[in-house]
């Protein structure tokens, strides 16, 4: 393999009267990847410095001179990014090739492998024991300016159609730790990256999946993993057809002028009364409350995001988190948190809403769900945007971890576009952030059925918030699998200081 770059190089050197690097790149951008399958690297800039030292020794050792070609050697990012991708696709093949031959050896070779991983079992345990804090991972990297170090998992992995999970994302992690090391990431394009070195893994729909991903959760991998962390075994029922067809009528009645707000307010009661479903009275309530307070046809004037949670999503989502029974309260809210959980360093201020379980019944709260809101003219800003997605994944992994429970909700509103996910601490080291659905809440009377036809998914969504979001019930998971966060910083010093409202988002609001 070694022959076949050295040859190429050569004869491109050789046969172009004013040979580039940029040029030998692009004609060999191809095989380039296969020629670095024995490099060591974890980053498009790793790859791109060997390449170039191998282009400055040939070129100097073919022309019998110590000076520097003077052609430019700088990094194409959106060249170099492409061909670490395919390097890294390679390399993982290779790896998989290696554990399927292993798995066939010999005899003797099997004991060894079994030796080996008796030590590596071993290792894993004394690095996941109790006596053993996680306080060794946020020690200072001698190597770079990072306080996090990537800490391999331990025997409790995630498992999905018989692949590794688990060490897929340490492999991500790794890959990232030695690209923050070298290069800025951003608030706009990276929200992946960020916080897969918060040991988050983000799990949108439709396949919006960082580039950087793709070689360790491509091939669908990404969206089966998705699939298996809001499966919770729930046999969900579709929102009654009769209520739902009723519920629509009146909508339209009352846009049409054929019924007035209390006539229609007191048909919608009813229905939530003759309802025997928790869930299904708390969505037939926000429909009532969203009749109440909705102007009857979409205004194009700009409104303030006090306006928006007041007037809109106030009456759509409090009667759907609020329950009594269970004393869980949805607020809006510029107070301190019911848990008095201190959020992170770099992230001032509260979120936009908060859900509070209290489970004794008295003012000692949990809180089980965060929520952030742009308005609509904010949806293109996706530096803000991606921020608040950065907020409610470190709020929901903190809360999490100081009142171990098993799973935490994040609500990200960009109006009129409500998304859910759910935070869950699923194996020790992987934290994933799965979207649940993304649901349109409706800003006027004329949108209302829009919003009611939603309702099968709607409750979908509630019944998982009610099953992973209950501490009374919750089994809460082994602390050992809880890994640091990010610190003020370390955002300090690997986000670039430079917004650009034109890079790639792949996980924003904007993505699908």
């Amino acid at each position: 393999m070694d022959n076949n770059w050295k040859t190429a190089l050569e004869d491109y050197i050789n046969s172009t009267k004013y040979p580039r690097f940029s040029g030998f790149i692009l004609k060999y951008k191809n095989d380039i990847p296969s020629w670095s399958s024995y490099q060591d690297v974890n980053s498009s800039h790793g790859l791109h410095g060997i390449w170039v030292e191998r282009y400055i020794s040939t070129y100097k050792k073919m022309n019998e001179t110590n000076k520097r070609p003077k052609s430019s050697q700088r990094f194409n990012k959106e060249i170099w990014d492409k061909i670490y991708l395919n390097f890294a696709q390679k390399k993982l093949n290779e790896s998989t090739t290696l554990d399927m031959r292993a798995s066939t050896s010999t005899s003797s070779l099997t004991s060894c492998a079994e030796h080996d991983s008796s030590l590596s079992s071993d290792s894993a345990s004394q690095s996941t024991s109790p006596g053993i804090t996680h306080s060794a991972s946020m020690s200072s990297n001698p190597q770079g300016h990072l306080s996090i170090i990537p800490q391999a998992p331990g025997q409790d992995r995630f498992i999905v159609d018989e692949t590794d999970v688990s060490e897929r994302f340490y492999q991500l992690q790794q890959c990232v730790h030695g690209l923050v090391e070298r290069e800025s990431v951003t608030v706009e394009a990276d929200v992946d990256l960020i916080l897969s070195l918060c040991s988050i893994l983000l799990l949108q729909n439709n396949n919006r999946i960082h580039q950087a991903m793709l070689p360790y959760f491509g091939n669908h991998l990404y969206t089966k993993v998705r699939v298996n962390s809001i499966d919770l075994g729930l046999s969900t029922n579709n929102f009654d057809p009769n209520t739902k067809l009723d519920l629509m009528n009146i909508a339209e009645a009352v846009y049409h002028r054929k019924l007035d707000i209390y006539q229609a307010g007191s048909q919608i009661l009813d229905l939530a009364k003759a309802n025997n479903n928790l869930i299904e009275k708390r969505m037939i309530l926000s429909t009532f409350h969203l009749l109440q307070a909705l102007p009857f046809d979409n205004t194009n004037q700009e409104f303030s995001e006090t306006t928006l949670i007041t007037r809109y999503l106030a009456p759509a989502l409090q009667p759907l988190f609020d329950e009594r029974e269970r004393n869980i309260r949805f607020e809006f809210t510029g107070t301190d948190l019911d848990d008095k959980q201190k959020r992170p360093p770099a992230f001032s201020g509260l979120p936009d809403l908060v859900i509070t379980v209290f489970p004794h019944g008295s003012d000692d709260g949990i809180n089980v769900g965060y929520g952030e809101v742009k308005k609509a003219s904010m949806a293109t800003n996706s530096y803000l945007v991606n921020w608040d997605l950065v907020r409610l994944a470190i709020f929901s992994k903190d809360a999490i971890d100081s009142n171990h429970i098993t799973g935490n909700f994040a609500i990200h509103v960009v109006a009129p576009d409500c998304t859910f996910y759910l935070m869950k601490l699923t194996a020790d080291g992987l934290y994933t952030m799965s979207e649940v659905d993304r649901i349109r809440l409706p800003m006027s009377v004329q949108d209302l059925p829009a919003y009611v036809s939603t309702f099968n998914r709607l409750k979908a969504v509630l019944e998982i918030f009610a099953a992973a979001c209950n501490p009374e019930i919750g089994k809460a998971c082994n602390p050992s699998w809880q890994r640091p966060s990010l610190l003020a910083t370390d955002l300090t010093a690997m986000l670039d200081i430079k917004r650009n409202r034109r890079r790639k988002n792949s996980t924003g609001h904007k993505a699908r």
